[in-house]
């Protein structure tokens, strides 16, 4: 008897100080913290680890070229190597909020292409669900102010159409000339 009352309170103890680390891992305070560190680190597979199969990532606006949400992990691979490949960086713009499984926060992020823009950092709105220490769902969405930020360097970017055969253009203007 004597025997199990100095093992058992050690057993205890052993069993707390492994579990804690696991449910540290499952924490989504935690999980949200370390994707944005593995993005940061531009580690794709890092950040994908994160992710259960069967997550769901949103983007507001969606990426060129994409026109809805990646759903699944082999998605989710696609969209964190698309953002890996235009050098993404995010730093937290204010405290996250956490709530049950739930995580919000808002990041400055910069990205090759609003480097180019000279937008760069632009702010998003992050909503992040982590079940059982996995980010089941994500959704990022710019700010209304970033929003029209970006809308207005691109705007100022975009050229006109050039002029259809026939209807102008220094070709035209040249045969016109000769014409004449």
């Amino acid at each position: 008897m004597k025997l199990w009352k100095g093992i058992l309170p050690a057993l205890i103890l052993a069993m707390v100080i492994a579990v804690m680390p696991a449910a540290a891992a499952e924490d989504p305070l935690s999980v949200v913290e370390a994707l944005d560190a593995t993005l940061n680190a531009q580690n794709v597979d890092g950040a994908l680890a994160l992710f259960a199969d069967d997550a769901t990532v949103r983007q507001s606006p969606p990426p060129p070229g994409s026109t809805g949400p990646y759903l699944g992990k082999a998605a989710v691979r696609t969209f964190l190597a698309s953002i890996v490949a235009q050098h993404i960086h995010f730093d937290l713009a204010a405290p996250r909020q956490v709530a049950g499984e739930r995580v919000t926060w808002i990041n400055n992020t910069s990205i090759d292409p609003w480097r180019n823009l000279g937008i760069a950092p632009l702010q998003g709105q992050g909503d992040a669900t982590v079940h059982g220490g996995k980010i089941v769902s994500l959704t990022i969405t710019l700010t209304p102010d970033s929003m029209a930020k970006l809308q207005r360097a691109l705007a100022a970017t975009t050229p006109s159409a050039p002029p259809r055969t026939g209807e102008g253009g220094e070709a035209s203007f040249l045969r016109r000339l000769g014409d004449g």
